[in-house]
């Protein structure tokens, strides 16, 4: 999933984020669309320049959209049960997956959809 800043074309993910994304496309069992991936240090600071040490930077995070017919809570509910050891936050447009390499074992942000 290569970098969207449409320069450097940077594309890597580590075998973690990796086992994450099957499992939870194995488990949607429908194409889902990624809407961020790894991003080199100047789209970081374009998108979130508050997140200077983003995950996002190192190939460990994935942001995914809401995938169609799907309840989003179901949606949710089932990432969670994949993302046993890493952070995961909720956003209007999707979830938020990585990896935790290097903090806390599990964090959760965002507000749950309902």
């Amino acid at each position: 999933i290569v970098c969207r800043c449409g320069v450097c074309f940077r594309c890597a993910l580590s075998p973690d984020l990796k086992r994450f994304w099957v499992r939870i496309r194995e488990e949607v069992g429908q194409p889902l669309t990624v809407n961020s991936g790894l991003r080199c240090p100047a789209h970081q600071r374009r998108v979130n320049p508050a997140a200077s040490d983003s995950m996002h930077l190192y190939g460990e995070a994935l942001d995914i959209a809401w995938p169609a017919g799907m309840g989003k809570r179901e949606f949710y509910d089932l990432v969670e049960a994949v993302v046993q050891t890493g952070g995961m936050g909720a956003y209007p447009w999707g979830v938020h997956v990585d990896t935790g390499k290097n903090r806390p074992v599990r964090r959760r942000w965002g507000t749950v959809p309902e």
